[in-house]
């Protein structure tokens, strides 16, 4: 059931991206891999990469996060390595969310590139980052009832 609701959160979030058009990677290149983090009680995390998203080194994915038994929710955080964009949706879930993307240094240094939240059915929101090429990137959903969903092995 997950994969039948990833696959329709993934297509919403694409058919958002087309009507503003803005490119994103498309879900045939998608491999579902554990997430860094999981989500605790009655939610749940899925995480995907991206590798051929058409940015040579770059690894492109996203993290999604739902309630057990709401097929109606769009809760992503999706970073695309080509071009190196963010894109958030809360969509469905009756509660604030907070966002982050983050990238770590040479030095192993963690930096944020976006902390933001986003309330319940709140406008989706899209960030234009400039990361140095080839730096290791994570993203992240989360909230005190959800816990949090993570996916920190992506690439700019």
């Amino acid at each position: 059931m997950q994969t039948v609701l990833r696959s329709a959160t993934l297509a919403t979030a694409m058919a958002a991206l087309a009507l503003t058009g803005i490119a994103m990677a498309p879900s045939a290149n998608a491999t579902t891999v554990p997430c860094s983090a999981d989500p605790t009680g009655n939610y749940w995390g899925l995480c995907d990469r991206y590798t051929d998203d058409g940015d040579s080194g770059g690894v492109s994915g996203s993290v999604e996060l739902g309630e057990s038994g709401d097929y109606d929710t769009n809760i992503s955080n999706y970073f695309d390595a080509k071009g190196e964009h963010v894109y958030l949706f809360n969509e469905g879930m009756n509660r604030t969310l907070h966002f982050r993307v983050y990238w770590k240094d040479s030095a192993g240094r963690i930096h944020t590139a976006v902390d933001t939240s986003i309330a319940p059915n709140g406008p989706s929101k899209d960030y234009d980052l400039s990361l140095a090429e080839g730096v290791q990137v994570g993203i992240d959903i989360r909230s005190n009832a959800t816990g949090r969903v993570a996916l920190n092995s992506l690439r700019a």
